[in-house]
């Protein structure tokens, strides 16, 4: 009989507790429909390198169905991660139905199930835009040893020429315009990216936060060296999952990106193990991550993936950008803070593409347009350096004493 529970290295499991003791006797004013909600017809399921062998992904899938999965999709090849979805059935509870996926999980000679059932979880953009045509595929010129390769995990980047981003998209080499997997990683067309929301080539009818996210960021800079991966998780109504997420994380992984921005976040009661690890897997990888737009303390309030650079989870690669106000000396009054979950303030009103903006969102950008200068001019320079790096390398500023590290140093050389 198979066996059915979590199976969490001794590692996660005190960083769950440790974070479970740390958060029981806290008062965040967060109203309760303002935290991710999670998705009751859905389960993720990691499998264990170490303990699944050839056939272990086809047997679960193969027993997912059996079961009542209407559909299970894969992550991509190489990464072994899938998505179960059940039909709605109101008579089910997530519980029950996670311990359901857990026991279809194949095991191996020592009885062990190879893999974790995980909830899945939705995750609402805080700053949906306009919608634009994105609908153009760049293929013209190649990558060189002196580009920096940043994946924007957003709402789709916009490729008309009028926007000024053509020489700045990164083009996948291995993979060509014909409907075929030419790279072998179970994507078709995948030339600049992937669009993880409708699994199908990133050149679909976008919201402009990617866009301006990627505007930022280029202008910023000011290189050709700077590549944009478009990996779209967000619809134009600005709505994703954890799933997608995570999959598009592995895959600016498997495709060499130095840093993955990401403008977006929510909040949760409890941690997602299932991004934990999926942020640790992309340890050598900078990520720089938005704080949030409510004037909160995600000490108190947490917010992810912004927060996992916190005490709890030690993950040094994740970047916590705050926004500053609009004379850049102050923390904006939208902007989340912690002293202990945020690392870096940076500017967050900007105006671009005709529009006045101001949020964490374009903050992050420009956190991570510095970190791309620094990669540029110092080409041995690894992105985990240039991380730790620019969190001691910033600008004391009054009234900043939320933020555990300080305001961005434009004028840094790092490392």
């Amino acid at each position: 009989m198979k066996k059915s529970g979590l199976n969490l290295s001794p590692t996660l499991l005190f960083l769950l507790v440790t974070y479970l003791l740390a958060s029981c006797c806290t008062d965040c004013p967060l109203d309760e429909d303002k935290y991710a909600k999670k998705i009751p017809n859905q389960v993720v399921i990691k499998f264990d390198r170490d303990l699944k062998d050839t056939t272990s992904v086809t047997t679960t899938i193969s027993n997912l169905k059996k079961n009542g999965a209407k559909e299970v999709y894969k992550c991509m090849c190489g990464y072994d991660l899938i998505m179960a979805e059940y039909p709605d059935d109101e008579d089910i509870d997530l519980e029950a139905r996670l311990a359901s996926a857990q026991g279809d999980i194949d095991q191996n000679d020592l009885g062990q199930p190879v893999g974790t059932a995980f909830v899945n979880l939705e995750i609402t953009m805080e700053q949906p835009g306009l919608t634009l045509d994105g609908k153009h595929i760049v293929r013209e010129r190649r990558q060189g040893a002196a580009d920096r390769i940043v994946a924007i995990i957003d709402s789709g980047i916009d490729r008309s020429q009028e926007l000024g981003l053509t020489d700045n998209i990164w083009i996948n080499e291995r993979e060509d315009e014909d409907g075929q997997d030419n790279d072998d990683n179970c994507l078709s067309d995948d030339i600049n990216g992937f669009d993880f929301t409708f699994d199908q080539s990133a050149n679909s009818n976008i919201n402009a936060h990617g866009t301006i996210v990627s505007k930022l960021i280029v202008n910023s800079v000011g290189s050709p060296n700077v590549k944009l991966m478009d990996l779209k998780i967000f619809d134009k109504d600005g709505n994703t999952s954890l799933y997608h997420a995570v999959c598009a994380t592995l895959y600016a992984k498997s495709k060499g990106a130095h840093i993955i921005n990401m403008s977006w976040g929510y909040y949760a009661k409890t941690p997602s193990i299932l991004h934990v690890e999926a942020l640790n897997d992309v340890s050598r990888t900078m990520v720089v991550a938005s704080a949030g737009n409510k004037g909160l303390d995600t000490d108190v309030c947490f917010h992810f993936p912004s927060g996992f650079n916190s005490m709890f989870y030690g993950l040094k690669n994740v970047i916590g950008v705050a926004a500053l106000d609009g004379n850049n000396n102050a923390k904006a009054s939208y902007s989340n803070y912690g002293s202990g979950s945020i690392q870096l303030a940076a500017p967050g009103s900007h105006t671009i593409l005709a529009q006045t903006l101001a949020a964490t969102s374009y903050a992050a950008p420009i956190v991570t347009a510095q970190a791309l200068r620094h990669m540029i001019n110092n080409q041995n320079a690894t992105p985990y350096e240039v991380a730790q790096c620019m969190k001691t390398a910033t600008i004391s500023v009054p009234n900043l004493e939320v933020i555990s590290k300080g305001k961005l140093d434009p004028g840094s050389i790092c490392p």
